[in-house]
């Protein structure tokens, strides 16, 4: 840049009334010259200062940052937090049960177990309904396990793009066999104690 700039010209170009510290172009021939140049070397003429003009050069585009990648999403954890909220109204509920009708009686044991059907198919339903990776598995532990999975499965449905692999991870088929027998044995036991006839 010069130390003095004299006025601007049509096209936005600096006039200088002294010669400029940078590279300009011959106010007769458009050649480049250097800025301690006082003479032309393509025409030989003489620098005219008050002709030389500098056009200012564009700002340099800023580097381009590229897009940082999205976080990564956590795992879906227990909740604790609902679960116990689940086990303190169950126990509040049986307490209850208990003091008015002195035991469970079998009628509201059955009930109990209509509910986790019904539960259990709905969390099948909406697991498939919202993508999750087997939604079998989430339906059969909600009805085997209900107090435990049923709220899990709440606080997992919340964040369906965060990843479960305590339940939703591939697994050999000797696991899968043995989950379905301890599934299998439980679910028998379970109905032959709501079935059962009571004592007289």
């Amino acid at each position: 840049m010069t130390e003095d700039i004299h006025a601007l010209g049509a096209e936005g170009e600096a006039t200088f009334t002294e010669m400029p510290r940078e590279p300009f172009a011959c106010p007769e021939c458009g050649q480049m010259l250097a800025p301690e140049c006082r003479v032309c070397v393509a025409c030989r003429k003489p620098i005219d200062l008050a002709r030389v003009s500098y056009a200012p050069t564009a700002p340099s585009p800023q580097p381009v940052r590229p897009e940082q990648a999205p976080a990564a999403k956590g795992k879906t954890q227990f909740s604790w937090p609902m679960f116990l909220a689940f086990v303190g109204g169950w126990i509040v509920l049986a307490n209850v049960v208990a003091y008015f009708f002195h035991g469970v009686p079998t009628d509201l044991a059955a009930a109990a177990f209509a509910l986790q059907l019904v539960c259990a198919a709905w969390v099948f339903y909406d697991a498939r309904h919202i993508t999750l990776p087997h939604p079998w598995r989430w339906g059969l532990l909600t009805l085997f396990l209900w107090l435990i999975f049923f709220p899990w499965y709440l606080n997992r449905r919340r964040t369906p793009e965060s990843p479960c692999p305590v339940i939703e991870a591939q697994t050999s088929v000797l696991f899968r066999a043995l989950v379905w027998f301890v599934l299998l044995m439980l679910a028998f036991t379970v109905v032959a104690m709501i079935f059962k006839s009571p004592p007289r």
